[in-house]
């Protein structure tokens, strides 16, 4: 008998796929992803990506650039969560 014996020959058979219909696989698709990890951001990347600014509460409004202000960027990395 072979170094395998029969357990090696029971995992080489092949897998039958299940034919899904295609609105169930794009929900599948979405509900995958809502659960994927949201991406490692320093606070700062994430202050560049996603903050921006209203006109009632900034003199310049828009999206946040910590390169306005550099000296903020070590301290926004130094209290946000490591990624």
């Amino acid at each position: 008998m072979s170094a395998t014996g029969r357990r090696g020959s029971r995992a080489m058979k092949k897998r039958k796929l299940i034919d899904l219909p295609k609105p169930t696989l794009e929900l599948l698709a979405r509900c995958a992803a809502v659960l994927k990890p949201p991406p490692a951001l320093t606070l700062s990347e994430w202050a560049d990506r996603y903050r921006v600014l209203s006109a009632e509460s900034s003199a310049e409004p828009g999206r946040w650039h910590t390169d306005k202000a550099p000296y903020q960027r070590e301290i926004m990395d130094a209290i946000g969560e490591r990624p």
